[in-house]
C-alpha cells in the first residue's frame, strides 16, 4: 500500500475497465455542436461506454461530477456521454447544472438540472481534468 501511494501507481497495470459498449464513429452519432468539442482522437471512431472504472473509481451515466470549484462554490455537472480513444482515459460529455446553494447544516449542495433533454449546453471534459 505505502509503494502505491509513493508512487503513484496501481497495483495492476491497466488503469481502465470498461463494460461491454461498443466502437462508435463519432461524426455520424453527434451533432457538429458536439464533434467540435471532441478531441482529435475521439472525432473519428470511438468506444462508447455505458460504465466504466478508471482508477478504482465507477462511473456510470447520470452521475454527478465536480466540473470546477470556484469562490461561488462547486459547479456539477451530469455525465451524458462516456467516451474512450487510444489513449485509455475516459473522456465526459456532462450537462452542466446549476448550483442553488449550500445547505452547511447538511455539509450539502442544492444543484437543479434542466428537465430538456437537448445537448446544447453539452461540455467534455478528460476525468483527468476534472
Amino acid at each position: 500500500m505505502v509503494n502505491r501511494l509513493l508512487s503513484g501507481t496501481n497495483f495492476s497495470d491497466k488503469n481502465l475497465k470498461l463494460d461491454l459498449g461498443k466502437l462508435i464513429n463519432c461524426s455520424s452519432e453527434f451533432p457538429q455542436s458536439i464533434i467540435t468539442q471532441l478531441p482529435e482522437e475521439l472525432k473519428n471512431n470511438c468506444y462508447k461506454a455505458s460504465w466504466l472504472e478508471y482508477k478504482s473509481i465507477y462511473y456510470t451515466k447520470k452521475v454527478l461530477v465536480v466540473m470546477e470549484t470556484n469562490l461561488d462554490g462547486s459547479v456539477f455537472g451530469e455525465i451524458v456521454f462516456m467516451l474512450v480513444g487510444e489513449r485509455e482515459v475516459p473522456y465526459f460529455l456532462l450537462k452542466p447544472l446549476s448550483t442553488i446553494g449550500y445547505d452547511s447544516h447538511f455539509h450539502a449542495y442544492e444543484i437543479e438540472g434542466g428537465n430538456s433533454k437537448d445537448n446544447i449546453n453539452i461540455v467534455g471534459f478528460y476525468v483527468t481534468e476534472l
